[in-house]
């Protein structure tokens, strides 16, 4: 008896922690998980059945059964309530220590900043995306709910393939370098990610080791979002002022007119025959939660700014003002959805949806924009067309390389000063 409860309880609890895992993992280690999962499992109804044979009486046996459903939940709840501890992001590097400037080379690192996801499902990525949003106060599910997130977002990389940011990114950072090495700059140029690692403040820590003192940050981005103050944060613990590294920030390329002008160009280079009456223009931005508006007010407002740039540059292109709109993907209204369907009952005939801010083609463009514009469920006969980011677009590795030769020269005048 004493066996056959034992092996109830433990099984059971250890069936629900390694399902919760198999739920969590990443695709190398589901099978694993899942193979743990069973075989507790099986081990349990083992246990169930012992139980039967030695008091057989009906009570007994249905207690055994809600036990049994018990502890497994409760496993579940338990993994579930560490996971965030177990899969939280490596912590950051150590803070540098003053620099000896004699022993530092002089030329400067470079850095391009962007807010590309991993090629590959990684469950610190959704942990950390969690931890903001509970550390701004935004509604997010219980512990035991969250873990079904993290199989949706590994269900959508399996979908996907692989996110496509990150090597767009690095494509469009080779033009970068090249750029600069033709204007005679020939420092290292490397990539760091507002999600995912390598931080920019590991990118950093990892320059000063190989002897750097200065470094320009290019950030790939339209706005100053929340996850870039986090990671400029970062550095300031990493690298304080005190350490003696020097630290130049490029703008957000909201204001740039060029960005404005490439958005522009393409999005007509998707209308052959010219913007007519009947065509449709969804420019679709991010979005953010109303709880960091109060704190990250900046963001919204230059999401706003560049999308009314780019809709006041169709309309001068001869695009009629009424159809062409501007739409979240996510978390504010409208969305992508309500606007498409509002085009097609204006009567267009064709509806090209532009991810207007995105740098680089993501999940969320890949995945969640296709599906909100399926949602809308409009007429077949209407056309829709949706474009990808950015990419590696030399005109905007332009205006970076200007930045960071702008960064390097106020770093300059500093020093002298």
């Amino acid at each position: 008896m004493l066996l056959g409860w034992t092996g109830l309880l433990g099984c059971s609890i250890g069936a629900g922690a390694a399902g919760c895992a198999w739920l969590v993992a990443p695709r190398r280690a589901t099978i694993r998980f899942a193979l743990l999962t069973v075989l507790l499992g099986a081990m349990a109804v083992g246990s169930f059945l012992l139980l039967s044979r030695a008091a057989p009486r009906t009570d007994g046996l249905i207690a055994a059964a809600f036990i049994g459903v018990g502890a497994l939940l409760g496993g579940f709840a338990l993994a579930a309530a560490l996971l965030p501890s177990l899969t939280r992001m490596p912590p950051l590097p150590a803070v540098v220590a003053p620099l000896d400037s004699a022993s530092h080379r002089a030329s400067p690192t470079v850095i391009v900043l962007a807010d590309g996801q991993p090629e590959v499902y990684e469950p610190t990525v959704v942990t950390d995306s969690f931890e903001r949003l509970v550390a701004t106060d935004v509604p997010t599910p219980p512990d035991a709910i969250r873990v079904f997130a993290y199989f949706s977002e590994r269900m959508r990389y399996r979908s996907a393939g692989m996110s496509p940011a990150r090597p767009v990114v690095r494509s469009l950072t080779s033009r970068v370098s090249d750029g600069l090495q033709r204007r005679g700059l020939d420092g290292p140029v490397r990539e760091a990610w507002l999600r995912g690692t390598p931080r920019l403040a590991d990118a950093i820590a990892d320059a000063v080791a190989a002897g750097s003192d200065t470094v320009v940050v290019a950030l790939l981005d339209t706005i100053e979002s929340p996850a870039y103050e986090v990671a400029r944060a970062q550095v300031d613990a990493v690298a304080p002022k005190r350490s003696g590294v020097r630290v130049s920030y490029g703008p957000p390329l909201w204001s740039d007119p060029t960005l404005a002008r490439r958005v522009t160009e393409r999005t007509l280079a998707a209308l052959p025959q010219g913007p007519r009456a009947t065509d449709g223009i969804v420019l679709v931005a991010q979005g953010q939660p109303w709880q960091w508006d109060s704190e990250w007010p900046q963001s919204c407002e230059q999401t706003t700014f560049f999308v009314q740039r780019v809709r006041a540059g169709l309309v001068a292109a001869g695009a009629l003002e009424a159809n062409v709109r501007a739409a979240w993907l996510d978390w504010q209204d409208p969305g992508v959805t309500e606007v498409v369907r509002h085009l097609a009952a204006l009567g267009c005939e064709r509806i090209v949806i532009v991810p207007a801010t995105t740098p680089a083609d993501t999940l969320e463009t890949a995945i969640d924009l296709p599906a909100a514009v399926e949602q809308a469920a409009i007429d077949p006969g209407i056309k829709i067309e949706i474009l990808h980011g950015w990419g590696d677009d030399p005109a905007i590795a332009t205006v970076l390389v200007d930045e960071i030769e702008r960064g390097l020269s106020e770093l300059g005048d500093a020093e002298r000063q």
